[in-house]
């Protein structure tokens, strides 16, 4: 036996390379399919969120006491700050997704 015929045997440079899974096929679809989603609801959300907190801040209430009523104020405040920061969040939203491809 020639030395490289036995160098080409040890290495067993006939076999083929084991393929991928199909579930780590099916997860990397799945994750771009979400990342798209993700990349659109940014863009949704970006021009629907003052909109949303206008909605929510001039809805007549009853008056609430107590865990509620902080739970409502808390979600009021947010909703418009929220607005007021917008165009910070949906960069960072397009950032973080654009990192996941």
């Amino acid at each position: 036996m020639s030395e490289d015929q036995q160098v080409y045997e040890t290495l067993n440079l006939q076999e083929e390379t084991p393929k991928l899974p199909s579930m780590l096929n099916t997860l990397t679809i799945l994750t771009y399919i979400g990342c798209g989603i993700s990349f659109l609801m940014g863009i949704y959300n970006y021009f629907t969120i003052c909109a949303s907190a206008e909605k929510l801040s001039n809805q007549e209430m009853p008056e609430m006491s107590g865990f509620v009523g902080d739970i409502m104020k808390s979600a009021i405040e947010m909703s418009v700050l929220s607005c007021d920061n917008r165009l910070v969040i949906l960069v960072a939203t397009l950032a973080s997704t654009l990192i996941c491809f």
